[in-house]
């Protein structure tokens, strides 16, 4: 969090850690950038009692739930008055919250004390860097370059193999993108850069309907790539495969053994 500042987590202690501060950013400071969450992330879509988004009519678009007109309508709707974040609707007889309603009430369990069992990290000092994270991400600041103005966000998570390598890696990796949701701190400056070689692919109205690498890597045998990218279609980053693939090539299907690999 601050330079010098090294907080040691137990291994597989990051996702508790984090989703502690979930909680502590939600019900105890309340302080998060709501409009980066409302037009920026799909925590205003609506979710049924089976877990799953709301779609309208078309079956295509998820719903959201538009505060000033009263009613639901497809996300990507051009008129949209402002976007609920929490409450509980009825859609066509369905009761549904928006996404974000759920998640802030099921972080509501993970309590400091609790995380202190997973992390070792005492409760008052999760409690100290939720707070610095929250005031140094500045929440509500802009900066102006080259004649531009964009949120200025000089504060956020960032993670590793340290952390996505344990297990439930992958959910920690979730858990921490979420706080720099709630700080509005991705792609801005002074904040985390995404993850821009992953993306979802949508379909002509706007709605993700595919996960894949950007640009996709498309399965072939013998690989075309010494880190093996093309057996591993959700992989954020298999450099470490250039071990096993230099050393053993033939066990892959390579006709070749490079001398030199730049990664």
């Amino acid at each position: 969090f601050r330079s010098g500042d090294w907080v040691p987590i137990h291994p597989q202690g990051g996702l508790a850690f984090f989703l502690c501060l979930m909680n502590i950013i939600l019900h105890e400071i309340e302080i998060f950038d709501v409009d980066f969450v409302k037009n920026h992330t799909n925590g205003v879509f609506l979710i049924g009692p089976d877990g799953e988004y709301l779609y309208g009519s078309d079956g295509k678009r998820p719903l959201v739930w538009d505060i000033q007109a009263g009613i639901a309508k497809p996300f990507n709707d051009p008129v949209i008055g402002d976007y609920a974040l929490e409450g509980e609707f009825e859609v066509s007889g369905v009761k549904c919250r928006p996404a974000f309603a759920l998640i802030k009430e099921k972080v509501k369990s993970y309590t400091p004390e609790w995380a202190e069992t997973y992390s070792e990290v005492p409760p008052a000092r999760i409690r100290t860097l939720a707070n610095d994270l929250v005031r140094e991400a500045r929440i509500g600041s802009t900066i102006e370059i080259n004649g531009v103005t964009f949120p200025y966000r000089p504060a956020c998570i960032t993670f590793y193999k340290g952390l996505t390598n344990h297990g439930y890696g992958h959910v920690a990796t979730f858990a921490a993108m979420s706080i720099n949701m709630l700080l509005g701190a991705w792609d801005v400056p002074g904040g985390t850069q995404a993850c821009n070689h992953l993306e979802y692919a949508c379909d002509e109205e706007g709605t993700p309907e595919e996960f894949h690498l950007f640009p996709p890597v498309h399965f072939h045998y013998p690989p075309n790539r010494m880190d093996l990218l093309e057996f591993l279609p959700m992989a954020h980053d298999v450099g470490y495969n250039f071990v096993d693939s230099m050393n053993n090539p033939d066990k892959y299907g390579f006709d070749y053994r490079p001398e030199v690999a730049l990664n």
